[in-house]
């Protein structure tokens, strides 16, 4: 059986590291080996100032953007999901006197989507990235469904590449539990992406047979893409081997698993290729997150994030790498409440 952290030593170190649940600081060594790799029926893919769109026509934001492109920018925008807080009095009063839902389980107003949240935010005092908002446990809120941002790691000029959300998009454990699981006879342990929360939430798995819930319904792979977007996103075979990780003789890594939906591993975030630095790491936390339980710095809106590498340090089975607010690599325990998830995916435009 593999020692666990403790209570104890996780409040104080907690506290250390930009308010993130987290084991151990660490000096981080850069490395360029990278490791991975609207209801609308019609996607267009338009170019603004070095920027790809493949938004459903509906979510498109800018119509001035209208040109074919058959390349990556360095940012494109694909999919939606809830994001910026509602705050226009006239709007809140018209979203409240809604009763029913469309097929997405948003609020249709005016041509754009809604979603409905009863908040539960990490900590108190939590505003909204506009300030106008503080985030009430309990309390109701209406986000808007907005195109996502992406930001392009690599292909930049090519029909393909990796890419990886702007911002931090909503609240995720890595794993619920800090416990080993069984699975026909093998030790499962709590931080074994192959089995984690993270991934079958990221991919709409369902993962009851191995201790997670069912995301079928409920994912994000098909809550933020329609089935058009979602052919322009490969499938990738992650690696999850030692390689990917901080050790070589990482004694935690998994099976390598075929996804669309992926987070970044340890030593993709170390690529400076990807990431110049800590501040290129840091990501601000959407409205949504911010209320739904993702820790958000208050004097910089940036929180942590979740990467998929399990820490190798044999004493922490129930230890994976993150991102913390301030862009550094640290690592957290797989069940602390405040993690969030930026997703990543290998896109293919034509």
């Amino acid at each position: 059986m593999k020692k666990y952290l403790s209570v104890m030593s996780f409040a104080f170190i907690a506290l250390c590291l930009s308010g993130c649940s987290s084991i151990l600081p660490t000096s981080e060594s850069p490395s360029t080996n990278s490791t991975s790799g609207s209801n609308a029926s019609t996607d267009s893919i338009s170019v603004d100032s070095g920027s790809s769109s493949l938004d459903s026509s509906s979510n498109t934001s800018d119509s001035s953007s209208s040109d074919p492109v058959s390349v990556l920018g360095t940012t494109l925008s694909l999919g939606d999901y809830p994001q910026t807080v509602v705050e226009d009095a006239t709007l809140l009063t018209a979203l409240g006197n809604i009763t029913e839902v469309n097929s997405r389980g948003y609020l249709d107003y005016n041509s754009n989507e809604y979603l409905k949240v009863t908040a539960a935010p990490y900590g108190s005092g939590y505003k909204s990235i506009s300030g106008l908002t503080t985030f009430i446990n309990g309390n109701t809120y209406y986000f808007k469904v907005e195109p996502i941002e992406w930001t392009v790691l690599s292909g930049v000029g090519t029909q393909s590449g990796l890419v990886v959300s702007k911002y931090i998009l909503g609240n995720s454990y890595f794993y619920t539990s800090a416990s080993e699981r069984t699975l026909d006879g093998s030790t499962i342990y709590p931080n074994n992406y192959q089995y984690s929360t993270l991934r079958a939430f990221l991919n709409n798995y369902n993962g009851e047979s191995y201790g997670v819930t069912d995301y079928s319904s409920s994912g994000f792979l098909n809550k933020a893409f329609t089935t058009s977007e979602q052919s322009l996103i490969q499938t990738t075979t992650v690696n999850n081997s030692a390689s990917s990780t901080d050790s070589n003789s990482n004694p935690y890594v998994c099976a390598n698993t075929d996804d669309k939906i992926f987070a970044l591993s340890y030593q993709e975030a170390n690529n400076t290729a990807y990431f110049a630095d800590a501040t290129a790491r840091k990501k601000v936390v959407s409205d949504y997150a911010r209320a739904t339980g993702a820790y958000c710095s208050s004097s910089t809106g940036c929180g942590c994030w979740l990467l998929r590498s399990p820490h190798s340090n044999i004493e922490y089975s129930n230890g994976s790498w993150s991102i913390s607010g301030d862009g550094n690599i640290y690592g957290g325990i797989v069940n602390g409440s405040d993690g969030a998830f930026v997703p990543s995916f290998n896109i293919k435009i034509s």
